[in-house]
């Protein structure tokens, strides 16, 4: 009898114990934020940032989180009356996902939880709020944003206004002989002229023309090309570790020749950026109507 007395004691003990130690930090529509979730929340995105190389103070990491949190519960909230759900598969596959993107290896999750010391449900609990949403604005908003042929044509004609094509041929100068390369070239007025000389004295890969885009450029080649004219052999610039000197044979506006394909392409491109502004508007609109309640 007083053994059982004596447990009972206890247990009651360990329950003011634990309501002094968990405190409510936040409300939102009726649910509960505690001091317990936000740290647990804490610790895994401290470890996702160093793990990232990600340098953030704890200040600022808790001031993230909090508002993840807050976020989360409302479009929660919002995604429940809709009846979106997440299965055990789609939650398994989408840590896959991101144990390859974080590249935290075989079982990454499962390692680094148990090394900070969280419970998986934790975890769970953060992506399965991500995947619910993006679900929500896939399922139910999308059906509130179109994209008119009109707005696909438009972005093919500002890449066509935008866009340069440059012919161009490298002169690749090896044994770091840039006197004699610049001596050799400043002369020389056709293109055809220069690639012998390119092909002649460079080192491998010079002397061959190629045509590129001013988009895929490094941005040190796309200044110098960018204020060139043609047929004029051009200052040298270091790429990749050696100097080299271009010459432009050719440059003229990009005029993307694209199939079918790829016009749906941009056009799902467009659809997405659209549907994520109207996913943020339709956010901020369903949060100010939210019950939010900040404790100290």
């Amino acid at each position: 009898m007083l053994k059982k007395i004596f447990c009972i004691m206890i247990l009651f003990i360990s329950n003011i114990t634990f309501a002094n130690t968990i405190s409510i930090k936040a409300i939102v529509n009726d649910n509960i934020i505690t001091n317990y979730d936000i740290n647990e929340r804490m610790k895994l995105s401290k470890a996702l940032l160093e793990h990232s190389k990600i340098k953030m103070t704890d200040e600022k990491i808790k001031e993230n989180v909090i508002n993840e949190m807050i976020e989360d519960l409302v479009k929660i909230d919002e995604a429940k009356k809709y009846n979106i759900s997440i299965s055990s598969t789609e939650l398994k596959e989408a840590k896959k996902n991101m144990e390859k993107t974080l590249q935290l290896g075989e079982d990454g999750y499962a390692k680094l939880l148990k090394e900070i010391g969280v419970d998986e449900s934790v975890l769970n609990k953060q992506i399965e709020e991500d995947l619910i949403w993006m679900k929500f604005t896939m399922q139910v908003l999308r059906a509130y944003v179109k994209v008119q042929d009109e707005e696909v044509n438009q972005f093919i004609n500002n890449m066509k206004n935008n866009s340069m094509e440059y012919t161009i041929i490298p002169y690749i100068i090896k044994n770091n002989q840039l006197s004699q390369a610049e001596n050799d070239t400043k002369n020389i007025s056709t293109c055809e002229e220069f690639e012998k000389i390119a092909k002649f004295n460079g080192a491998e890969g010079s002397g061959i023309k190629m045509t590129i885009l001013d988009s895929e450029m490094q941005k040190d080649l796309y200044d110098l090309l960018h204020i060139s004219k043609i047929n004029t052999p051009l200052k040298a610039i270091r790429l990749n570790g050696s100097y080299t000197i271009f010459y432009i044979c050719d440059k003229k506006p990009y005029t993307p020749k694209l199939s079918d394909d790829e016009k749906e392409e941009i056009k799902y491109m467009i659809l997405m950026n659209k549907l994520e502004a109207y996913a943020n508007k339709y956010f901020e609109k369903i949060k100010s109507n939210a019950l939010i309640e900040i404790k100290d």
